[in-house]
């Protein structure tokens, strides 16, 4: 009797801040391109396996070589760590204990009112909002979801210590693995940290609603309070904050707008209704 080929063994480039080492139990989630979800079933969250950098977030493995070496259309049965800082899938080891961290620390930007004006002016004009909450920026809505979310956001109005209350109605709000409601929070936070204005978000609202919305939605919100947040935001940021041109600017919104099927754009409307919160309030 032949012996059994041992396990490939396939070092990941990077890791999120947020993947922890020990022996975990998981299930498959969904698959898409060059991306496939874990359920860490002990937290909740998800882990993301992916084989593209501009995917990266806080619970991320990139890993590229698990899709060129094995076949990501297989279905896998169910996932346990093989070692303290491995997943073993189907025969084939993910190592991460010496990939480098990644943070998904935001960049701050330079204060500068009328470039955001202009980036606002391009969200509205040159950036189709389909079923996404841009929507809630043009003033107009086709579905029940984004006329909710305008409604929501008719309603919330900063206190008297410059705090933004109700928030949270946002959570869940949408269809898919990650609602609308929830990127469109992570946007805000996102601005928050970003733009550094007077204007705060009640966080702690948002942690204690977190199990109303889905696993994924969870797990971005999870690490967005925690300052950590997907790359392909934090992509569109430094690129921003670097154009020089408004067709720079239109190249850049519409790269991160592609990302997902309404993701990029519902992260998009959340940064710019912070944006245009704040410039309403006094300081």
């Amino acid at each position: 009797m032949s012996k059994r080929k041992p396990p490939d063994l396939i070092e990941a480039q990077s890791r999120g801040r947020f993947i922890q080492s020990g022996l975990f139990s998981f299930s498959e989630l969904s698959r898409h391109e060059g991306i496939i979800n874990i359920l860490h079933k002990e937290s909740g969250m998800v882990w993301s396996i992916i084989s593209d950098r501009k995917n990266m977030t806080g619970f991320s493995l990139l890993a590229p070589g698990f899709f060129s070496a094995c076949d990501p259309l297989r279905s896998f049965s169910p996932l346990k760590t093989a070692e303290l800082n491995s997943l073993m899938l189907d025969g084939t080891s993910i190592s991460y204990g010496r990939a480098p961290l990644w943070t998904g620390s935001p960049p701050v930007l330079r204060q500068d009112r009328e470039k955001r004006k202009r980036e606002l002016a391009i969200m509205t004009t040159k950036i189709e909002e389909g079923d996404s909450f841009l929507s809630i920026l043009k003033k107009k809505d086709r579905t029940i979801f984004q006329r909710k979310a305008r409604e929501i956001t008719e309603m919330i109005s900063p206190d008297g210590n410059h705090v933004i209350q109700g928030l949270e109605e946002m959570i869940g709000l949408g269809q898919g693995l990650t609602p609308a409601g929830d990127d469109f929070i992570t946007g805000v936070l996102l601005a928050e940290q970003s733009l550094q204005r007077p204007l705060r978000i009640d966080t702690k609202k948002i942690e204690a609603r977190l199990e109303k919305t889905t696993a994924p939605g969870r797990t971005m919100l999870f690490a967005a309070l925690r300052g950590s947040f997907p790359a392909f935001i934090l992509s569109y940021l430094e690129q921003i904050d670097k154009a020089r041109s408004d067709g720079e600017i239109v190249t850049s919104a519409r790269a991160a707008a592609k990302h997902g099927s309404t993701s990029g754009r519902d992260c998009l409307a959340g940064f710019y209704w912070y944006e245009l919160l704040s410039a309403s309030t006094p300081e």
